[in-house]
């Protein structure tokens, strides 16, 4: 079983989306992991991001990412039945 490639390349977009937004949210854990405290808090700051909100921006960013991939994962079955 190939995780990119099928022979119907119509049906095998979802699964493609699915394996870029998850790889997506791992270049952005890393890139997240490289920035400084310092420079995230400023950045959070000029935004207005609450300091009581901070801690749980990870579990939100994980979760959206989560829901959009199962939605991208499920919606085309979900439309075609």
């Amino acid at each position: 079983m190939e995780i990119l490639g099928s022979k119907n390349p119509a049906r095998d977009w979802p699964r493609r989306l699915v394996v870029g937004l998850a790889a997506l949210q791992l270049a952005d854990a890393i890139g997240n992991a490289l920035v400084s405290r310092r420079d995230l808090s400023a950045h959070l700051d000029h935004l207005g991001v609450p300091n009581r909100l901070r801690p749980a921006l990870p579990v939100i960013k994980g979760g959206a990412t989560a829901a959009t991939s199962l939605v991208t994962f499920y919606a085309p079955r979900l439309i075609s039945a």
